[in-house]
């Protein structure tokens, strides 16, 4: 994982933390580890996860996954996203946002995975592609928590300027 901690089971607390329900640390193991080693490795992810306070334990057992928790496991999600085959259907898709200062640092992501989905910077807030990609841009809105600030358009064409933005790609 790049930008994010590689906490190594991930993809399996996934389900567990959206199930919003406490959850029992051998559901958790049952369902992530395939054999020894892993287990070994679950356990020690587990322990590290409270230390770091991803996690709690209730007066059950159970575990439950804090706001921090979930945070982290939303960041490895949007980490992952990609466009897997660049598409194009001669629609351009015009991505406008205005998010808070108080949210820099979900601007900044935004920005960057928009990069990495190949959008053509038109201004601060306005970035276009001719690729086809609502369904990766409204994962990463929702994961983000942004859709009161982000607007997605599609568009048969960009005006005088789409010349200039068909080098661009």
């Amino acid at each position: 994982m790049g930008k994010y901690p590689n906490l190594g089971i991930l993809d399996g607390l996934y389900e567990l933390a959206y199930g919003v329900k406490p959850f029992s640390s051998q559901a958790a193991k049952d369902k992530i580890c395939k054999d020894e080693k892993s287990t070994s490795l679950f356990h020690k992810r587990m322990y590290n996860f409270r230390k770091e306070g991803y996690i709690r334990r209730d007066q059950a057992g159970n575990f439950k996954f804090t706001r921090r928790g979930i945070n982290v496991l939303n960041y490895a999600k949007i980490d992952k996203l990609k466009i897997n085959e660049l598409k194009k259907d001669g629609h351009w898709r015009i991505v406008i946002f205005d998010i808070p200062q108080s949210k820099s640092r979900v601007r900044h992501i935004l920005r960057t995975k928009l990069a990495e989905f190949n959008f053509h910077k038109l201004q601060r807030s306005v970035y276009v592609s001719p690729y086809i990609c609502e369904k990766e841009i409204g994962g990463l809105i929702k994961l983000l928590g942004i859709s009161s600030h982000l607007h997605l358009i599609l568009a048969e064409s960009l005006g005088s300027i789409e010349a200039k933005i068909k080098s661009c790609f």
